[in-house]
């Protein structure tokens, strides 16, 4: 089980940050907030977060043997949303070079999501049929 965990965070970690460089390379071409978020940390952030589901995932799973995965996905919808409130609570110090700064939570707000949904959508074909 320990190893298709870690398959699956490699991969979710892979496809997450693939499609939010993609995404905050398109949107960067309207916007340019890239001095306050640069490409780079969008693949940094992400495999973090991608290998803290990994380790919650594979301590959930020895702690509560058949329910882990559920209290798994459950932890990471909910952090998923509330996560949301972070650009919203604290936003970057904006110089007087952004044009627009409110436009700063409509570029991370979907990056939020992306980990997580890679995640509760790969999770069942990695770790519930391996059961």
């Amino acid at each position: 089980m320990a190893i298709q965990t870690i398959t699956l965070g490699f991969i979710v970690a892979l496809l997450s940050s693939l499609v939010g460089i993609i995404y905050v390379y398109f949107y960067y071409q309207l916007f340019d907030f890239s001095s306050y978020l640069p490409i780079w940390k969008i693949p940094a952030i992400f495999t973090f977060f991608s290998f803290l589901i990994v380790a919650l995932s594979l301590t959930n799973n020895t702690l509560f043997k058949k329910r882990g995965n559920i209290i798994t996905s459950l932890f990471v919808a909910i952090s998923s949303i509330l996560s949301i409130s972070a650009p919203l609570l604290f936003p970057p110090k904006f110089s007087d070079e952004i044009e627009v700064p409110e436009l700063f939570p409509a570029l991370v707000f979907p990056l939020h999501f992306f980990v997580p949904l890679f995640w509760l959508f790969l999770s069942p074909y990695f770790l519930i049929s391996k059961q």
